[in-house]
Order: structure tokens, then sequence, then C-alpha cells
């Protein structure tokens, strides 16, 4: 395993642009943001809209004369549903979306779709300013099948080719799985197909279990990712006692297959225990960098790590 450094940080508020708790905006975002080509800024929230449906927010940032953004203005481009039982389009989605070079936005819910288990989308600007919405995958939720998985809380990478890749809490198991790491692949047809690249086990001591994190890409095309638990040896600090969790990495073989590498296991103390951020950074040394939930010095509420080959 790689040497872990840790920080303590200071956390500054840069700027504020208001979601009012109403039935005409949304509210309780999780996620980050990103920009388009001509900056504007654009997130999801996980609740609000018509009744208790979800909706994307779409904020316009105005530059002023010193180059501050100091005014934005929140826009509506995607509203889901309400409702329980298999929406197609999709429930809550708490993690942020990504943009490719078209201007076109992908992203997840936690459910909705076949059988209520998540879905991945993408959302295509028109040029009459709305945007259409397609599903692109629905999980399943037939715990029995090795193949079958759910539950996808993070966000999604894309590589050059085009593939997506992110991560579900649960399935991938013989019983249960602790989850998965998943790639879609776009066909010729204009389908996607889906391929499982890694499941974790269950039970998960070692290999790590709960996925509540995407994976990030470098540019030799390894993914990185981290598991809420796992990866321990039932530490008493840690949550079922089965480990804090884990950061891995993925390596892709050259007969398709991708191989797994625990680079830390959290033990809950000084080094914290539970990541839980959508998605690490990993600079081009291939240092890794990311946050826990719990654990550090003091009263213990978090860590900001490093991980260095």
């Amino acid at each position: 395993m790689g040497s872990t450094r840790y920080y303590d940080v200071t956390a500054k508020a840069l700027a504020a642009a208001a979601i009012a708790i109403t039935d005409n905006d949304g509210c309780a975002p999780y996620s980050y943001l990103v920009f388009d080509k001509a900056g504007n800024l654009y997130g999801t929230t996980n609740k609000g809209g018509e009744a208790t449906s979800q909706r994307f927010v779409r904020t316009a940032a105005e530059p002023s004369s010193s180059s501050r953004r100091t005014r934005t203005v929140a826009g509506l481009i995607r509203t889901f549903p309400h409702g329980m039982g298999g929406t197609p389009d999709g429930q809550n989605p708490y993690a942020g979306l990504i943009i490719d070079d078209a201007g076109n936005l992908y992203g997840t819910t936690y459910i909705g779709g076949h059988d209520d288990a998540g879905l991945v989308f993408k959302l295509t600007p028109n040029s009459n300013g709305r945007w259409k919405e397609a599903v692109l995958f629905s999980f399943r939720a037939t715990i029995n099948n090795p193949k079958d998985r759910l539950a996808a809380y993070a966000g999604l990478t894309m590589d050059k080719s085009g593939n997506l890749y992110g991560t579900t809490r649960n399935g991938g198991g013989k019983v249960t799985g602790g989850g998965t790491v998943y790639r879609l692949t776009p066909t010729a047809k204009g389908e996607w197909q889906e391929t499982v690249i890694h499941a974790f086990p269950s039970p998960r001591y070692h290999d790590g279990e709960f996925e509540l994190t995407g994976v990030t890409m470098d540019a030799a095309g390894n993914l990185y990712g981290a598991t809420t638990f796992g990866g321990g040896k039932q530490e008493p600090t840690c949550q079922d006692y089965d480990g804090c969790g884990v950061v891995y990495k993925l390596s892709p073989n050259a007969d398709g297959t991708w191989s797994e590498s625990i680079l830390h296991a959290f033990q809950g103390s000084t080094d914290g225990g539970e990541p839980e951020l959508d998605r690490f950074l990993v600079d081009s040394a291939g240092n890794v960098y990311g946050t826990t939930f719990f654990g550090g010095t003091g009263a213990g509420g978090g860590t900001v790590f490093e991980i260095t080959p």
C-alpha cells in the first residue's frame, strides 16, 4: 500500500445561491457542480418541485467587472415526477452531473426505473432552450443474480471513447453483494451495454462494501474509488465492525478484465473512516485526495487525506 498523509483545512464560503424549500424550487442538494463552456453551472437537488418531485437546477453565473461571480440565476431544466414503484425516468438524484463536449449532461438517480432500483440518464439541450431526457440504463433489484446491482448514489465518469463508469451501493454478489463498479458502452443501435467490471463480495472484511463514492479515471485509464465500509479487522470504532472503508484502484487488463488493488484500509482512528464523497481527485503523479466522514484528531470530525504511490 502507498503512504497516507492527512491535513487540517479551513473551509471558506465562496458564494451563495439560495434554493428555497418550496413547491416551485428544488431543495436538499447533495451534489457537486459542473461548468459548461459558457461558464454556466449545473447541479442536482435531491428533492423539490411539484409535491415531492425531484429536479435539476441550472445556475447561470454573471461575472462583474472584477471577474468575481456576484449574482446567480437559478433555472429549472428537468423535474422528475413524484411517485414510487418504478417511475420510468427516475427519482432522487444524489450525485452531480458530468458534461460532454456537445453540452449533454449525464447523471444517476437513486430510485426509479425498473424495479425502483435507480437508473442512468442523459439530458440533451434543444434549440428551443428545453432539455430532452433519455434513460440509458435501468438497474435491476433481483438480489440473487450475481449480475444484478442497484442503488446508484454516486455520479459518473466518462473516458475518451465515450464510455460511462459508475458504482452501485448494493448488488453484484451471490446473495446480496457489497456493490459494483460498472461500465456503460454505447452501441451502434443507440443502446447502452452494461458490464460489471468489479463486484464487491459479502462478507466484505478485505474488499470493501457500500459504494457511496464514484470512480475517477487517470490518464492511463485506471479507476480510483472508495467503499464506506470494509477493509478493516473488526475495529470496534467502525460501524458493523467490518472496517471503516477502503480506497481501491482498478486497472484494465489486455483481456478486458480489471484487477483490483487496495491502496488504503481505514481504521477509524487518526486516519479517519467512512469515505463518502462522490469522487476523488487524482493528480498527474498518481496521488489520491479525498475526505472521510469521521476520525482524525481532537473530536474526530473527519479527515482530508492524501494517498501517495
